[in-house]
């Protein structure tokens, strides 16, 4: 969407990961006072906050102005709530139990991370289509470069425009595309922010808030 390389990219997310990085340790310790239930509830909220945020910006808008402060939105929430749900796996299997707890939650991380990558993919691509039928639909482009076209679907923003076509006609095609991209984008995002929401709302039914440890206990 902001037409960033791979490189470019992944330094353009690097923010998050520092900020997730330096509050990880001060969120282990707020969950080792208060217990895991209010970080996870006040950091699920928070990334959700992000995740919206990040459906906001356009292909226009400069990533200084509207990706980055989504992204450190983003990284305060998954700072506070990474630590906490390590702790709460932790300490329900118990000190006898602790090696395979750490397997299975890492383990569960790791399917989880692959799943959302699977669901948010085809969720992408599905909207993607559907935004770009009706976007051509108004365009009138020549059959051949229609069916030249559905051969790029598949590479999304990053598809080849057909030959043929002339400079206003490239244009048009070219926003269409990168339209129909940012449709399916922030659909992406708003069920990102969705389910962080959720996160918030299991963590209010199913964890139990601690007592507030006193300064003798610590």
């Amino acid at each position: 969407m902001q037409g960033f390389g791979p490189l470019q990219a992944g330094g353009a997310l690097l923010p998050c990961v520092v900020v997730i990085s330096i509050l990880s340790r001060w969120a282990g310790g707020l969950a080792d006072r208060w217990g895991a239930q209010r970080p996870l509830i006040a950091g699920s909220i928070v990334a959700a906050l992000g995740y919206f945020l990040l459906a906001v910006p356009g292909p226009a808008t400069p990533y200084w102005l509207g990706v980055l402060p989504a992204l450190m939105v983003l990284g305060l929430g998954m700072g506070i709530c990474v630590a906490p749900v390590t702790v709460t796996a932790m300490s329900a299997a118990g000190n006898q139990h602790v090696g395979v707890a750490s397997a299975i939650n890492n383990m569960v991380a790791r399917t989880g991370g692959l799943l959302a990558v699977a669901l948010f993919g085809l969720i992408l691509a599905q909207r993607f289509e559907a935004a770009l039928d009706i976007s051509l639909a108004g365009l009138a482009l020549p059959a051949d470069a229609l069916a030249a076209l559905s051969g790029e679907r598949a590479k999304l923003a990053a598809a080849i425009l057909p030959p043929g076509l002339d400079s206003q006609q490239q244009i048009l095609l070219k926003d269409a595309i990168m339209a129909a991209f940012v449709a399916g984008y922030r659909w992406v995002m708003v069920l990102a922010s969705l389910l962080a929401t959720a996160g918030a709302v299991v963590a209010i039914v199913w964890l139990k808030p601690a007592r507030t440890k006193t300064a003798s206990e610590r």
